[in-house]
């Protein structure tokens, strides 16, 4: 392991600590419900204290900064996760098939998974290939890996690619884990507001058995893209 990258994720994981806040920590618990014990710190200061210390070392290449990003991933506290994606984002390195299979299982908190998943979702945008590669999250028993990919490609989705290519996606519209089912109404939200023209993908990717309230939001996007062409 790089020492240089070792001394970032310690010096970030210190100034953390630095800022913890008990009574902070305690609405975290509360509203997240991380396996992992908060230390109380507001995501501002979270991306603030990131920001500082990746700006002393910019030198790090990829590589090490990713090592960085898994030292943080790994600690002992529910900021440190967050940390670990909000370094990467800062910098623009891109999240790797084995970051993602390494982070998966440890994944178990609305927060931790979304911050992931705008990493993923910028490296699927880079490399569309690791939308394949990732296919196994779709497939985890864990609700929270699938969010995790249902989550991650929204950015792409919503910004062009096709959802007919998006794998398992039918599979995952299916799914009634509540999670999940958040995620599958994110995706659709925010596709159908940037991409009206997207509902057809959707209704082409649908099942018998999706949920009435997700084919509602199709159905109700395909007559809204229908009456603008009249």
């Amino acid at each position: 392991m790089s020492r240089e990258a070792e001394a970032l994720a310690d010096s970030i994981t210190a100034e953390l600590v630095g800022l913890a806040n008990a009574e902070y920590a305690r609405g975290v618990l509360g509203a997240r419900s991380p396996g992992k014990e908060p230390l109380g710190v507001a995501i501002p200061r979270l991306r603030a204290a990131v920001r500082t210390q990746w700006r002393r070392v910019r030198h790090l290449d990829g590589g090490e900064l990713l090592t960085a990003a898994d030292v943080l991933w790994r600690g002992s506290s529910h900021e440190q996760e967050l940390a670990g994606c909000m370094l990467l984002r800062l910098s623009g390195t891109l999240v790797g098939i084995r970051q993602l299979r390494g982070w998966a299982p440890l994944l178990d908190n609305w927060l931790s998974v979304d911050e992931l998943a705008g990493c993923l979702g910028e490296a699927i945008e880079t490399r569309p290939e690791l939308l394949q590669e990732c296919g196994f999250l779709a497939l985890d028993t864990s609700p929270w890996a699938r969010r995790l990919y249902l989550a991650g490609v929204i950015r792409p989705v919503s910004r062009g690619l096709s959802a007919a290519a998006v794998p398992h996606l039918a599979m995952l519209f299916e799914d009634n884990r509540h999670p999940v089912r958040k995620a599958s109404v994110w995706l659709l939200r925010a596709t159908l507001k940037a991409r009206p023209a997207a509902a057809s993908e959707f209704a082409a990717v649908q099942r018998p058995g999706t949920p009435a309230s997700l084919a509602r939001m199709v159905e109700a996007a395909l007559v809204a893209e229908a009456a603008t062409k009249r």
